[in-house]
């Protein structure tokens, strides 16, 4: 019905010895047969494997300790307790054929590879028994876990003394399937709960046997002296030893006269002054009671690095592996990753947007931004004077004016006058500095009844569409943050510790941004013969300087002599063919210019989680002025964007209230499994500053109000 046979491995040649080879073969039978009932589903009264090594059934039958190798293949045929051995000698055995090789029509002809030896089809009492055994002839129950009796108990729960029931070999439970304990350590992630658990389960073990002894009157349930401690401590490494006493096999030890195995070493003399260093507990790395050890010594450390918490882990405890057991689980550890977890690091920066890139009206988009306050003279007194700041995103133009209060109509009306003069915008970008918080409350809460209309309403039908920037991430809104530097340093290296009248704080701020709007944004040459370089006023006021040559060889026509329409239609067409000058050196000479000034990678922390943020992620906001250890921790509920250009997350904090932060000030608490790279998304041209739109901005924290001209 079912055949199947392995050739030996070349490289394994002198490690795999005749005797193993058959130790291989009979595993291969038994995991055919389980593989062959399995898919006949049907019901099987008996199952029956013949072997002609009679040294691989010894191996099979006895309990000695054998190599690693041998003995971890011998566990597992010993796992089929239902499969009776036999011993069959070669000459009548069929498997023997397969070994040896066989044409098919040798094949054919062979009646043992067939129908088996000939006294295969009579009754099983007439088959030959040299060597017939069954697992559960022996003794493979498990030795289970032993609950101490009353005579074991001294006044507390139970004695210390108090050990399992073994086997009189320690190997012999290799070849026995070892149940769990009536304690699931990894249920409990504190080693104090998981003691105090454990000492209530034996007690009520303790008394449902007949011969057990009352707790003493007045001694409450809860009640735990040290020596319930140790003996529960004692009683789950036990526990964790018969779950994981195969693995632990393979190293040397012995017995205590606690029950607990120890790890032998060369330091027998070091016994006596350091007998649990000479010979400490033997644990598995794979043990859940290990991790829960290691986050006690741990914690016992003061949360120490991981050479404190191995140092004192070993000097009671081993177990193989011992350094990335203890790394992998201080790498959990949630104090641990507070204090050094680094933060989400940044996407790569994204294409510029269509509005820095594409011919575009001047300020059709454009960014604004508060900076100040400073201090000016009014009517004798001084006053704290504000400065609106308006960019074009695509010429790079500057609106200055200042402002004497952050209130919604002084907003607006500055936003009346620069709509009639330099046009209405159809796009605007802005942070959440408080005063733009405040200005949108007040034009939503405060202005819906004024008879001139609602500045809300007033800008909807304009068709202004406002964006916000994320909050605390200033690095979006460079358009204009670079725009608000050169300002500054206009007014400190010219104005200095001088305070003005407000008219001529006024005046002065004009001039400034006719100087800002002259500010060359091309290259420029020294050359006589060079273009004149690529200027912000250019594309507002054409006509302001018209520089390039005249060509000689057209005929000059006295243009004073033309009618009045025609003069017109040239001063027209001249005013339009500058323009368009203008943009074709734009598009020659600046948008190169901004091709060797990007970049893609953002300046950041040498340590950062490459990781993308996630929804349902625990985190760690960061706050300025505030030491690590006091920052909140919020929930990631919602991504900004597509996997992997998230730059900003929306957070739930432990208050309930929903907060927006680039991902740069998170930084995850939580270990992931590594997971692969997802998948980029294509790019395409966004909106300016490539910012997702936020429903409701948050306001920034104030910063120092005594810092002249600091952006708010």
């Amino acid at each position: 019905m079912f055949s199947k046979s392995r050739l030996k491995p070349k490289k394994a040649a002198k490690a795999l010895t005749i005797p193993r080879m058959e130790m291989l073969a009979i595993l291969i039978g038994v995991r055919a047969m389980a593989f062959v009932a399995k898919e006949l589903k049907k019901p099987i009264t008996a199952c029956h494997l013949w072997s002609d090594s009679q040294i691989a059934l010894a191996w099979v039958n006895s309990s000695d300790p054998q190599p690693v190798f041998v003995e971890r293949r011998l566990h597992e045929i010993r796992q089929h307790a239902h499969v009776s051995f036999h011993y069959v000698r070669t000459d009548q055995n069929p498997a023997d054929i397969a070994t040896r090789g066989a044409n098919p029509n040798e094949l054919r002809a062979k009646k043992l590879w067939w129908e088996g030896p000939n006294w295969l089809g009579r009754p099983s009492r007439d088959w030959p028994d040299e060597m017939s055994f069954s697992p559960r002839e022996q003794d493979t129950a498990s030795p289970g876990l032993h609950i101490p009796t009353s005579d074991e108990l001294e006044t507390g729960v139970f004695s210390a003394t108090a050990v399992n029931k073994r086997p009189r070999n320690m190997h012999d439970s290799t070849a026995q399937s070892i149940p769990e304990g009536p304690i699931d350590v990894k249920q409990y992630g504190s080693w104090n709960r998981l003691l105090r658990v454990t000492i209530l389960v034996l007690r009520f073990i303790r008394r449902l046997k007949p011969d057990h002894s009352a707790i003493p009157m007045g001694k409450p349930l809860t009640s735990y002296t040290a020596e319930d401690y140790k003996c529960a401590e004692n009683f789950l490494i036990r526990q964790e030893q018969e779950r994981f006493n195969e693995k632990l096999a393979c190293h040397p030890s012995r017995l205590d006269e606690n029950g607990l195995r120890r790890l032998r070493t060369r330091l027998a003399a070091a016994g006596k002054p350091a007998p649990e260093m000479a010979q400490p507990i033997l644990l598995s790395e794979e043990s859940a009671l290990t991790e829960r050890i290691i986050e006690r010594i741990h914690a016992s450390m003061h949360h120490g690095g991981v050479d404190w918490t191995l140092t004192e882990f070993l000097r009671s405890y081993w177990c193989p592996k011992a350094r990335r057991t203890v790394r992998k689980v201080l790498g959990r550890c949630l104090q641990c990753r507070k204090m050094s977890s680094p933060p989400f690091a940044r996407p790569d920066m994204p294409p510029l947007p269509a509005d820095r890139v594409v011919r575009r009206a001047p300020f059709e988009s454009t960014g604004v931004d508060y900076m100040g306050p400073t201090t000016a003279r009014m009517a004798g007194s001084l006053t704290k004077v504000w400065i609106v700041l308006l960019t074009c995103l695509t010429t790079r133009a500057v609106y200055l004016e200042p402002t004497t209060d952050l209130s919604a109509n002084s907003f607006s009306n500055v936003l009346r006058r620069f709509i009639s003069r330099r046009g209405r915008p159809k796009r605007m970008l802005s942070d959440n500095g408080g005063q733009f918080v405040l200005t949108d409350k007040t034009m939503k809460e405060l202005l819906p009844n004024t008879a001139t209309g609602t500045v809300q309403s007033q800008m909807a039908c304009q068709g202004i569409e406002w964006k916000f920037l994320p909050s605390l991430s200033p690095w979006a809104g460079g358009l204009y943050e670079r725009l608000v530097g050169l300002t500054k340093m206009c007014f400190k290296r010219t104005l200095g510790r001088r305070i003005l009248e407000y008219d001529q704080f006024a005046t002065f701020t004009a001039e400034v941004e006719a100087v800002l709007n002259q500010r060359p944004i091309s290259a420029v040459s020294a050359e006589t013969d060079a273009p004149v370089p690529l200027r912000p006023v250019d594309f507002i006021q054409p006509h302001a300087l018209i520089s390039f040559e005249i060509d000689a060889s057209d005929n000059w026509t006295d243009k004073t002599r033309l009618p009045p329409q025609e003069k017109l239609a040239l001063l027209w067409k001249s005013t339009l063919e500058t323009l368009d000058n203008f943009w074709t050196q734009w598009s020659s000479e600046y948008l190169i210019l901004l091709r060797e000034r990007s970049g893609w990678k953002h300046k950041g922390p040498r340590l950062q989680t490459r990781a993308v943020p996630r929804v349902g992620d625990v985190v760690l906001v960061e706050e300025d002025y505030r030491s690590r250890n006091l920052w909140p921790m919020g929930r990631v509920t919602e991504l900004n964007g597509f996997p992997p250009n998230i730059r900003s997350v929306q957070l739930k904090m432990v208050n309930g209230r929903v907060i927006t932060r680039p991902v740069n000030r998170l930084y995850p608490l939580e270990v992931r499994s590594p997971e692969p790279e997802p998948v980029p998304t294509p790019e395409k041209p966004t909106e300016p500053g490539d910012v997702p739109e936020i429903g409701k901005p948050e306001p920034e924290k104030r910063r120092d109000r005594n810092e002249r001209l600091v952006t708010r």
